[in-house]
C-alpha cells in the first residue's frame, strides 16, 4: 500500500533531491496532472450513463449542458485523446520520481474532492423526489412511501 504524505512533506523532499529549476517545474506539473486526473474522473462520473444524464436534464438541463461543455473544453485543450495522454504521463512522472528517490506515486489512486459527483447526484435525486411528492400532495394524490 502506498504511503500517504501531506503536500509540504512531499515538496520538501522534492526540493531536497532534485536540482533547481527541475524541482519547481516537476512540482507544478505533477500537481496539475493530479488535478486534471480528478477533473477527468469527475467529468466521466457525472456524465457516465444515459440514466444519470437524464437525471441531470430533469434537474437543470441548461446548467448541466453548459457545465458539460465547460468541463470538456477545460479538459481537452487541443489534446486529441485525453485518456491516452493522461495515462501516458504517470509512467513519465514515476520515472523522474524513481530517479530522484521520491516515488513512485500512485496517480491512479487519487482521492476525489469531498462532496463530489456522487453527493451531487444523491442530492439531485432526493430533491426531484421531494418535488414529485409535493406536486402529488398539491393535486390531492396519495403519497408514495
Amino acid at each position: 500500500m502506498a504511503e500517504t504524505r501531506d503536500a509540504d512533506a512531499v515538496y520538501a523532499e522534492i526540493i531536497a533531491k532534485m536540482p533547481q529549476p527541475l524541482a519547481d517545474m516537476y512540482w507544478r506539473f505533477s500537481n496539475q496532472y493530479s488535478w486534471t486526473l480528478i477533473k477527468w474522473q469527475e467529468y466521466q462520473e457525472l456524465f457516465a450513463s444515459p440514466e444519470q444524464v437524464d437525471l441531470l436534464n430533469r434537474a437543470a438541463p441548461a446548467f448541466f449542458a453548459s457545465l458539460q461543455t465547460i468541463l470538456f473544453l477545460d479538459l481537452v485543450m487541443d489534446v486529441g485523446d485525453l485518456r491516452e495522454a493522461l495515462e501516458s504521463m504517470a509512467p513519465f512522472l514515476n520515472e523522474i520520481e524513481r530517479h530522484y528517490g521520491i516515488g513512485p506515486c500512485a496517480y491512479d489512486q487519487t482521492i476525489g474532492p469531498l462532496g463530489g459527483v456522487d453527493i451531487l447526484v444523491q442530492r439531485l435525486e432526493k430533491g426531484l423526489e421531494m418535488e414529485r411528492r409535493e406536486h402529488a400532495r398539491l393535486r390531492g394524490e396519495p403519497a408514495d412511501p
